[in-house]
């Protein structure tokens, strides 16, 4: 398991809970990312973390921030 998640993805389409998610890790710019939706053909919102622990980043509300949308 990474240590470290340097982006979550916001894109409303995807998010299936206020905190406690069940989704994916994936590879964004090089550094693991996020995503509650698993699947690949939909486009992502992704932001960065700062760095951030998984366990940390599925607890805690979601944010809203700057995009970048990618498919």
């Amino acid at each position: 398991m990474p240590d470290v998640i340097r982006y979550e993805c916001v894109a409303k389409t995807h998010h299936h809970t206020e905190t406690i998610r069940e989704g994916g890790l994936t590879v964004h710019r090089g550094g693991w990312a996020y995503c509650d939706d698993e699947r690949p053909d939909t486009p992502h919102q992704w932001i960065a973390t700062g760095g951030i622990a998984l366990e940390q980043l599925v607890r805690r509300p979601r944010r809203p921030g700057v995009t970048e949308t990618t498919t």
